[in-house]
């Protein structure tokens, strides 16, 4: 079974898991996709994670609890990640695309940008990253990094993935949204490459849903989108 949320921030937003995990039995054949903003980990740096006190070792806590579980986690990047630390994680196949491996826990798997998979019979692209509005108040290289944003070889890397499977896909999984639907429902005006990228995906693309997290809500849109934050998603829409 493929189980979708979103963010939870290196620990912060667990809740929505740990009612999940009591709810329901999990086993080894599930998948949990979280769309963004993991955050395991966020900081890196020792002088950073000394203040962090409690927050280390709730960090821990939550690495720790999802190693434990039978399933697998699988996550896209948002923007509230530590770039930097995952740029330097060694690629490797799975699924039909590259991803990366948690150095310290074997069943949590990032799913990289531009990358088409298939699971369970289903297909994926994605894409992650998205704009930090409040990045004036983070620490570059430290709470904010610029690759958040991806690269414009990682642009078109995606486009290139698509067309390699006759721009078709079932389900795209991003962090962020097109900016015509950010505009439609009057989220906050973010001016970027990506919302822009992505218009040309939402109209080029032949897909069933787009899943993404980013907005701390839970919102149908346009009858193929959903953008879910507390939710999870036990039965992908077909």
């Amino acid at each position: 079974m493929i189980y979708v949320t979103g963010d939870v921030h290196g620990g912060i937003n667990m809740s929505k898991l740990t009612r999940f995990w009591k709810e329901n039995e999990i086993t080894e054949n599930d998948y949990i996709i979280l769309l963004g903003d993991f955050g395991f980990p966020f900081l890196e740096s020792d002088r950073f994670l000394e203040k962090m006190g409690e927050r280390q070792e709730e960090y821990w806590f939550w690495l720790n609890t999802m190693k434990s579980k039978p399933c697998t986690f699988l996550w896209i990047d948002g923007n509230h990640e530590n770039h930097y630390f995952w740029n330097k994680i060694k690629t490797t196949q799975m699924f039909g695309g590259k991803v990366q491996v948690h150095p310290d826990a074997n069943n949590i798997i990032h799913l990289m940008r531009g990358e088409y998979y298939t699971i369970e019979g289903k297909t994926f692209w994605t894409m992650g990253g998205a704009t930090s509005i409040d990045k004036e108040t983070r620490i570059k290289d430290v709470t904010w990094w610029e690759a958040e944003l991806p690269t414009t070889a990682e642009y078109n890397h995606g486009l290139e993935t698509l067309e390699k499977h006759n721009n078709e896909v079932d389900y795209i999984l991003t962090h962020a949204m097109p900016k015509i639907i950010e505009n439609e429902f009057g989220f906050l005006d973010v001016n970027d490459s990506l919302g822009k990228y992505f218009n040309n995906i939402m109209n080029d693309i032949k897909y069933k849903y787009w899943l993404c997290g980013h907005y701390h809500i839970d919102r149908k849109v346009k009858d193929i989108n959903l953008i879910i934050y507390y939710d999870i998603v036990e039965k992908l829409p077909e």
